[in-house]
């Protein structure tokens, strides 16, 4: 294994049944090695590292779209 941290690591078992649908995401990288896959990208960079970045990007731009979604305003002209 590339990583000493790996047997410290924490798996999908460790956040519960409802990780996902709370957003905690979790990633078994073989290749990888400690904070790997949170460096930036190289061409030797093994395929299951720079597949894990793209899921990460994917990620983090969910929450990018999710947080800068227009706000519906409502009409409150006749309230007052």
């Amino acid at each position: 294994a590339l990583d000493p941290w790996g047997g410290a690591a924490i798996s999908a078992g460790d956040g519960g049944a409802d990780s996902l649908d709370r957003g905690v995401y979790f990633f078994r990288i073989p290749n990888g090695a400690h904070h790997l896959d949170l460096m930036g990208w190289n061409q030797d960079d093994p395929v299951d590292v720079s597949e894990t970045r793209c899921k990460e990007e994917e990620i983090i731009a969910s929450w990018i779209h999710e947080q800068t979604k227009p706000v519906e305003l409502i009409d409150i002209s006749g309230v007052y």
